[in-house]
């Protein structure tokens, strides 16, 4: 099928023609047809085959026939990247926005959207609050939808697109996947036309490489020395070639390693002619300051690491150097492989084993495919290597079995667990989609667990999950029917899980209250992902608790989980102390980005638990605001009035307050010369603060 043929409108066409693509591949024009059936469509294509294109074409069909559409995402990285893709077709008058932030109040810029990008978490939070938002809907695009056997984020969007489908049942399903082991059984779920291939427009070759040889599964064999790397030599050749590489490990600090010591491969045979670009990245690198400074040192040679612990900003930047060509390789953790568009002409994955908190143990196959398939750019390579490094000759053996040649697994839900369903049985209650038993297991009907296994095997452990939600004040049962509580609906508006309301509760039932002592206890909620505490760092820890009167004691709360959540508070002091990244990193061990996901919870936790202390008349509440706005801003209590200001973060408000502008008033009472004098302020700055700080002053006049 020609772009010319596509049942869109011409400025699309020339958009996609400026792009290079003229013609669709066999499984995209097969998808497409499948959608202007105005059917369900499941697509199961490898990656680097076109899916993305597949589910843009939904959307911008959907908005030709005057519907809105909602492409759902499993992270707020892809969501960026798929925001600022879809935002290309505004040319035709198509809105885009993006839903990635608070959970209770869905933006209202969103009902002006024509296309909403949002990750699944956000789009469960909309259905809670305004059900009747998604009866707008006519397309729903589900990318990742593999991830449904994920057991963190699956039952959300298993959930997310069985309650689409109760509220909305003329609203069309496009899921789109690279790893669906049982595709037949997803789309049959989802009522929806199936396309399947393997087509891929760049020959992909799967090998084993054991230090000595490298095996690919066309029988070619390639003796490849090792170095000191194991995979330096690999790297050497097809950079030599003109080619790039993807370098996956387990560990950040085995990323960080790699990537310093290929880096000193690459420096041997960079052309001058590039050197000198790479010194300006590298120069852009550094003055990001901490991590940006360790990852300057590998980019001059280029090469460099990426992992979750680093900023938006670097990672972006790292990214974006890659996709130029300027950057020959990335070192990185699998968060890399979860569906950002960053492939490379080889594919090497050093490590296929992972820590499960007991033992190292192999990692899933579609997890492994997911990775390899990155190898081979459209339109760069004339073909992609997917590499898996064995120790030896038995894992050799098992890399081959498990991976090359094997499928993929198939889905499975989780939804059965008891915290999946108590967070979804109570949003159904709380958003009067279900009352009793009967409507309940009737939604639940809808749902992936109960075509694959059958709703009745949930009902025992719904049972448990209904009288835990009534004993402990979430929602009223009266002759078998369920309401939500006052409770029970804040809760579910403000996306908790109730069993942390239950950890909010100790706070609420107690007189006394201390920044740590709040900062531990929602360190503790399952709505919070800790900081693991190692052992050399427990009598440190044991300083804190020795100096603070905390909410639970030792003896109450699993020892781990325990001083996880004191290490977790702990960190969230430093940073409200004004302590900068590099020194948190250095007394934490916490790396920039896990620092700023951390700051992100607390922040909504602490307001979750100051929005609903009102219900408990706890005469702390108030105190809570203000910490909530110093976690957020990584400030001491003394600069609240300043980070008011638009423009003014933590540094620039130090400064002012070092300097005697202790308030927005006091700002707003100098002038900007006076301001551009301080240190780090120039005229520009200086000017945008001064106004602000007088639109400040002015509303609350």
């Amino acid at each position: 099928m020609l772009v010319d043929e596509l049942d869109v409108p011409e400025e699309v066409r020339e958009i996609l023609r400026s792009e290079g693509i003229e013609e669709l591949y066999p499984p995209q024009a097969e998808a497409v047809e499948a959608i202007s059936s105005g059917r369900n469509v499941v697509v199961s294509i490898p990656t680097a085959s076109g899916k993305s294109l597949v589910g843009y074409f939904g959307v911008l069909r959907a908005f030709s026939r005057g519907m809105r559409s909602i492409y759902i995402v499993p992270l707020r990285a892809l969501a960026m990247e798929k925001y600022e893709e879809l935002s290309r077709f505004g040319c035709i008058g198509m809105k885009v926005a993006l839903a990635i932030g608070d959970y209770d109040i869905p933006p209202d810029h969103l009902r002006g959207a024509d296309v909403i990008v949002a990750t699944c978490e956000k789009v469960d939070a909309i259905t809670r609050v305004d059900p009747g938002f998604i009866s707008g809907i006519g397309v729903v695009v589900a990318d990742e939808i593999h991830l449904i056997t994920s057991p963190d984020r699956g039952p959300t969007l298993e959930m997310v697109l069985s309650k689409i489908r109760w509220l909305n049942p003329e609203a069309q399903i496009i899921g789109l996947s690279a790893t669906i082991g049982n595709p037949e059984e997803v789309a049959e779920w989802l009522n929806a036309s199936l396309v399947v291939s393997d087509f891929r427009p760049i020959p992909l070759h799967l090998g084993v490489y054991d230090g000595i040889t490298l095996q690919l599964d066309d029988g070619r064999a390639m003796r490849v020395p090792r170095d000191r790397t194991v995979v330096g030599n690999l790297v050497r050749t097809t950079v030599e070639e003109g080619g790039q590489v993807l370098i996956f490990v387990s560990q950040r600090r085995h990323a960080e390693s790699l990537s310093l010591t290929i880096g000193r491969v690459l420096e041997r045979i960079i052309p001058e002619e590039e050197r000198e670009a790479l010194r300006e990245f590298a120069a852009e690198l550094e003055r990001m300051g901490g991590l940006g400074k360790d990852l300057a040192k590998r980019a001059e040679r280029g090469a460099c690491f990426h992992h979750a612990g680093l900023t938006n900003e670097m990672r972006k930047t790292v990214e974006n150097a890659f996709r130029r060509g300027l950057l020959k390789v990335i070192v990185a953790t699998p968060t890399l492989a979860a569906g950002i568009n960053l492939p490379a002409r080889v594919v090497i994955l050093k490590s296929f084993r992972r820590f499960d908190g007991w033992s190292n143990q192999p990692i899933p196959a579609w997890e492994v495919k997911q990775m390899l398939g990155r190898a081979g750019r459209p339109g760069y390579d004339p073909y992609g290597i997917g590499v898996i490094v064995a120790e030896n000759g038995h894992w050799a053996e098992f890399a081959w079995e498990n991976y090359i040649f094997s499928d993929v697994e198939p889905i499975e839900s989780h939804l059965s667990s008891p915290h999946a369903l108590r967070v979804h049985a109570l949003s159904l209650i709380a958003s009067r989609l279900a009352w009793d038993m009967k409507t309940l297991l009737r939604i639940f009907s809808g749902t992936f667990f109960a075509h694959t296994v059958g709703v009745d095997a949930m009902r025992d452990v719904l049972e448990e999950v209904l009288n835990f939600l009534a004993d402990n004040g979430f929602v009223s049962e009266r002759g078998g029917k369920y309401h939500p509580t006052p409770l029970g609906e804040r809760t579910s508006h403000l996306y908790l899980d109730p069993l942390t309301v239950m950890y909010f509760r100790r706070a609420y039932e107690s007189d006394h209250y201390s920044d740590f002592a709040v900062l531990h206890l929602v360190s503790l909620t399952p709505d919070m992902l800790p900081f693991r505490a190692g052992r050399r760092e427990i009598e440190t820890l044991y300083t804190y608790i020795a100096a603070e009167r905390l909410y639970y004691s030792t003896y109450e709360v699993e020892e781990d989980t325990y001083f996880n959540a004191v290490k977790t508070a702990a960190v969230l002091s430093a940073w409200m102390d004004e302590r900068s990244q590099d020194e948190i990193k250095d007394m934490f061990s916490v790396y920039p980005g896990d620092l700023h996901g951390r700051v992100q919870t607390a922040e909504w936790l602490i307001y979750g638990m100051e929005s609903i202390a009102g219900l408990f008349g706890w005469r702390h509440a108030g105190r809570l605001r203000d910490l909530r706005l110093r976690v957020r801003h990584g400030v001491r209590e003394d600069l609240l009035p300043l980070i008011a200001i638009p423009g003014v973060g933590r540094v620039r408000a130090r400064v002012l307050h070092n300097h005697g502008y202790t308030d927005a008033a006091r700002v707003a009472e100098a002038t900007p010369e006076e301001i551009a004098r301080l240190p780090g302020m120039g005229p520009k700055v200086a000017k945008s603060i001064v106004e602000g700080a007088r639109k400040l002053v002015g509303r609350r006049g």
